[in-house]
Order: structure tokens, then C-alpha cells, then sequence
């Protein structure tokens, strides 16, 4: 592509989400779903 990669030379690991967190997730997805018309997804 002609850009220099570069890379940070400290990384950190996000943490993983919480249940609270992927249940705001998972609900926000099934209204989007449904508001369109949608299946949500079962993941």
C-alpha cells in the first residue's frame, strides 16, 4: 500500500467484557434485529 507500519511498543489485553456487558450486547442486537425486520444471532 506504500505506509510504513508501525507498531506501539507497549500493548495491553483488554479485558474481556463482562456478563453485564454482553448481555447489553446481545439485548441491543436482538432490538436492532427485530426494528429491521431480522433475526437476531444466536451467538
Amino acid at each position: 500500500t506504500g505506509w510504513a507500519i508501525r507498531f506501539a511498543e507497549r500493548v495491553a489485553e483488554t479485558p474481556a467484557p463482562s456478563e453485564v456487558e454482553l448481555a447489553a450486547l446481545r439485548d441491543l442486537e436482538a432490538r436492532t434485529a427485530a426494528a429491521h425486520g431480522q433475526k437476531g444471532s444466536d451467538e
